[in-house]
């Protein structure tokens, strides 16, 4: 059987991400929003605190549908501020890369 894929053009969700320093907690943030029942549509950012631990090319090979956005530097969790201009969804959920969400939570 074939489900039916359907595609937004403009997502219902923007999934925003902070991390610095993060790769090694980013795969399990990103598997489980990968697991998410949502139908409306979304998109997924990390927002980056100019990591030097592999993190951004961490995203990058891995994690194609994932848009990176980079900041010059760490200014903490006020980092993720620079995701705004960039978000297409009606909501935005703030995310702690740190984090493992329920399939549920949207």
């Amino acid at each position: 059987m074939v489900k039916n894929i359907v595609k937004y053009k403009k997502p219902a969700v923007s999934i925003a991400i902070v991390n610095y320093n993060g790769k090694n907690l980013l795969k399990t943030i990103l598997t489980s929003i990968k697991k998410i029942n949502f139908r409306q549509g979304y998109e997924i950012f990390v927002i980056d605190n100019n990591s030097d631990d592999g993190s951004c090319e961490f995203i990058k090979n891995n994690y194609g549908n994932v848009k990176l956005v980079t900041n010059k530097e760490n200014i903490g969790y006020s980092g993720i501020n620079s995701v705004l201009k960039h978000c297409k969804g009606k909501y935005i959920l703030f995310l702690n890369n740190d984090m493992e969400i329920d399939k549920d939570c949207i």
